[in-house]
């Protein structure tokens, strides 16, 4: 048995697997699959010291992959179609390189292969990060990581509701190992290990998303495109970080799109 926790949404096909982001949970994506399980059996993953899933000692991106891969051999047993977003897409990266029989096809959302594109915000995280471990938990209780004004918040609650953006982060915060969040946020917000170059050697087909106004993955997602064969790059009209709740009827046609592709073959 798999020691991650995952829930079968149900569906028609093959199965499609959906690995949420840093400081997420499966909860991310709940609320938008009706359109996929049409064409496929959803599947929904809660990564280690994030949702369900049991917390570990030491969090690292290959620990990610590997508590994943594991789940893909013991509870799936046959090739899957994968989403990674954000951190979710540097967990499944990897797989689709080395462990390419598991992977059906590919997509990579507001995600990156070397590291996200730096602003003047990217250097206050890093700067923050790079104090222990203990230092970085009071700083991250005390909300070190608000932005003040968020564009991206205002275009959820309009989707959505203000109630329901509520619910959905406190479930997320509530259920995070702090662990979790402080030694994946070392790698996710300073120099974490690229593994860029070796996208190349990705066979599955994969498409590559990204909101339009999520700048500091702009760049990391056409780096992707133009490293991975035969990529195709979408970008989500007006979207931010996580156009799933933006946009949700423009990234579930992105999606059936891409699947379409692979059904063709």
């Amino acid at each position: 048995m798999s020691g991650l926790a995952w829930h079968d949404m149900g569906g028609s096909g093959p199965t499609f697997v959906l690995v949420h982001g840093y400081t997420g949970s499966s909860e991310d994506f709940r609320s938008v699959i009706e359109p996929l399980r049409s064409v496929r059996r959803i599947v929904l993953v809660d990564q280690l010291g994030h949702g369900d899933s049991p917390r570990a000692a030491r969090y690292t991106f290959d620990g990610l992959s590997r508590s994943v891969i594991e789940f893909l051999l013991t509870e799936i047993g046959e090739p899957v179609d994968i989403l990674g977003h954000s951190m979710g897409g540097r967990t499944v990266l990897p797989i689709a390189v080395h462990h390419g029989q598991l992977v059906r096809s590919l997509v990579l959302m507001d995600t990156w292969g070397d590291n996200p594109d730096r602003d003047e915000r990217s250097a206050e995280l890093e700067s923050l990060f790079a104090q222990s471990d203990d230092a970085v938990a009071t700083a991250l209780e005390s909300g070190a990581l608000d932005v003040g004004h968020n564009p991206e918040h205002e275009l959820h609650v309009d989707e959505w509701s203000e109630e329901w953006v509520d619910q959905r982060l406190a479930h997320n915060s509530d259920r995070l190992d702090p662990r979790a969040r402080v030694q994946l946020g070392r790698l996710v917000f300073c120099e974490g290990p690229s593994v860029l170059a070796e996208a190349s050697r990705i066979s599955a087909p994969t498409t590559v998303l990204v909101g339009e106004f999520d700048d500091p993955f702009i760049g990391p997602s056409q780096r992707l495109t133009d490293q991975i064969p035969n990529a195709r790059q979408v970008v989500i009209p007006g979207a931010y970080h996580s156009p799933q709740l933006s946009h949700p009827t423009v990234w579930a046609e992105a999606l059936l799109d891409h699947l379409a592709i692979v059904d063709a073959g």
